[in-house]
């Protein structure tokens, strides 16, 4: 995407898919691979239950159940809370980020556009499409606590108007 610094609130795939690595004898056949949407936030509940216990207040939930089943479905999006003000989501297709500090949304369909390089967001005939994963987002972030959920839906409204 042309940065020098690879750190910059975004949620691109070259920065945001990491892959995880497991070893779980006697439970995960070597080789196996899952591609099912999994969150950082689930491998601490993954882990809990691996062990036989529940981390009361954690946000994710576990995967186990993929170790069996990997392509069961898990989650239907993901969220991704990049850099200070980055926040981004992804369903499997379409990717939608917002950053309240610039004037741009990104949304890319990564089906026709696996890496990324043409930003939907602008265009009229994908408004909708804009304004439900923005508003998923928005859920996600008031059901979560996000001191400034508030703040940033009155943001992305007053974008949506303008636009």
């Amino acid at each position: 995407h042309g940065f020098v610094y690879k750190m910059e609130p975004c949620g691109y795939e070259e920065l945001a898919r990491v892959p995880l690595i497991m070893r779980v004898p006697g439970a995960l056949r070597p080789g196996t691979t899952c591609s099912s949407l999994v969150s950082t936030v689930d491998i601490l509940p993954t882990l809990a239950e691996m062990m036989g216990f529940h981390v009361p207040g954690a946000q994710g939930r576990s995967f186990l159940s993929l170790l069996g089943e990997p392509e069961a479905p898990f989650r239907d999006r993901i969220y991704i809370h990049w850099g200070i003000d980055g926040h981004v989501t992804f369903d499997g297709r379409w990717k939608y980020g917002f950053y309240p500090k610039d004037e741009v949304d990104e949304l890319y369909d990564l089906h026709s556009d696996p890496g990324e390089m043409v930003n939907l967001a602008a265009r009229p005939d994908f408004s909708d499409i804009l304004v439900e994963q923005n508003e998923s987002l928005m859920t996600f972030l008031r059901e979560t606590g996000h001191p400034l959920a508030g703040s940033l839906q009155e943001l992305a409204r007053s974008r949506q108007a303008r636009s």
